[in-house]
């Protein structure tokens, strides 16, 4: 990366070398070699002050923030300071002696050489001076305008670089935590008791062992898409429900209400799933009577809403070393894929757990 910055540094550098070389070669024409040196080192330094001030100053605080009238009335006064400042440069102060051979009175020639060039007149008249504002307007309005393209193009490039970043970033968080959904103790719960069913010749088994293929297929192969439609996400909720359902004969307090107002809304793959992962584990509904969990999920063209509730069981649940990974994966890729567009909310009282996510 550091080789990147040396190189744009190095742009840069040759860009305002050749700049300052045409100044040069431009004012000889004008002036005396030396008069044309002073006259195009203070132009180029001037120019340069006011191209960086404007693309990382000016613009990033004003203009990116869509403060426009801030912005435009900062150039009026940064053009008008510009202006001033050449004025005084040109007709005003003595530069050091010492910067040019001799030690020759630089003011002196410039103003001199002003004079005779102007149908031989020996004084600055209004017009020299107007035509001198001018030019000198043009030349640090079309500083500016070089300026403003510049940081678009430079923002656009900053804006594709964190674009490539974010993807790789979200793409290695969305492996990490695929894998994490990959349960080996809810594979197992789930095939012992789809072979319990087996055993007892019960008819429901082919349906839950096709349901578990249906689930293990989204989860390997239809979740490397960075966007999944919703109904998907919902169907495989759905099945993740119903194999939890064969852990117990009881029918478990469980209340879905899964409806999609708007058809073909899109959603990050498992993004819900350990939210409804943690229900089932902290509410404990498998192994006490009145446990129970309700879950909302609805979608408009604005938003996506979810909301799971459980209760909380009284005689706490002994804490597991991976308790927490999978809340943080999920705000992880919360923040990749919804950076300020969402909204997170946990409550928990003594007696239930309550998650509310908002997908703007």
């Amino acid at each position: 990366m550091s080789s990147k910055f040396i190189n744009i540094k190095t742009i840069h550098i040759i860009s305002w070398g050749a700049y300052l070389t045409f100044l040069i070669f431009f004012f000889t024409g004008m002036f005396s070699f030396e008069i044309a040196i002073y006259r195009a080192l203070q132009m180029a330094t001037l120019h340069a002050i006011l191209f960086y001030f404007n693309s990382f100053v000016l613009m990033p605080r004003l203009m990116d923030k869509r403060k426009y009238t801030f912005y435009f009335l900062s150039l009026m006064v940064l053009i008008i300071a510009a202006l001033g400042i050449l004025y005084i440069v040109d007709f005003q102060l003595k530069p050091m002696g010492n910067f040019f051979p001799e030690g020759r009175d630089v003011k002196r020639i410039f103003n001199n050489e002003l004079r005779d060039i102007h149908d031989g007149k020996r004084q600055m008249d209004s017009v020299l001076l107007w035509r001198s504002t001018m030019r000198n307007f043009s030349s640090i309005f079309a500083v500016i305008l070089v300026s403003i393209v510049y940081r678009m193009f430079y923002q656009k490039i900053l804006d594709e670089k964190k674009d490539v970043a974010l993807r790789n970033e979200n793409l290695l968080s969305e492996m990490k935590f695929l894998k994490s959904q990959v349960n080996p103790h809810f594979l197992f719960n789930a095939l012992n008791n789809i072979y319990t069913l087996v055993h007892l010749k019960q008819d429901g088994a082919a349906v839950m062992l096709m349901k578990l293929s249906d689930m293990l297929r989204y989860m390997l192969y239809e979740c490397n898409d960075e966007w999944v439609p919703l109904k998907k996400e919902i169907f495989y909720i759905n099945n993740y429900i119903e194999l939890q359902q064969l852990k117990t004969e009881q029918t478990q307090n469980i209340v879905t209400n899964f409806y999609e107002t708007v058809e073909g809304t899109l959603i990050p793959p498992l993004l819900l799933i350990p939210f409804v992962e943690n229900s089932f584990k902290h509410s404990r509904i498998v192994d006490i009577e009145k446990g129970w969990i309700t879950m909302q999920l609805s979608s408009s063209e604005e938003l996506i809403q979810f909301k799971i509730t459980n209760n909380i069981p009284s005689i706490p649940m002994a804490k597991d070393a991976t308790e927490g990974i999978g809340l943080e994966n999920v705000k992880r890729r919360l923040e990749l894929l919804y950076p300020d567009k969402y909204e997170l909310k946990i409550d928990k009282t003594s007696t239930e757990y309550s998650v509310e996510l908002n997908l703007f």
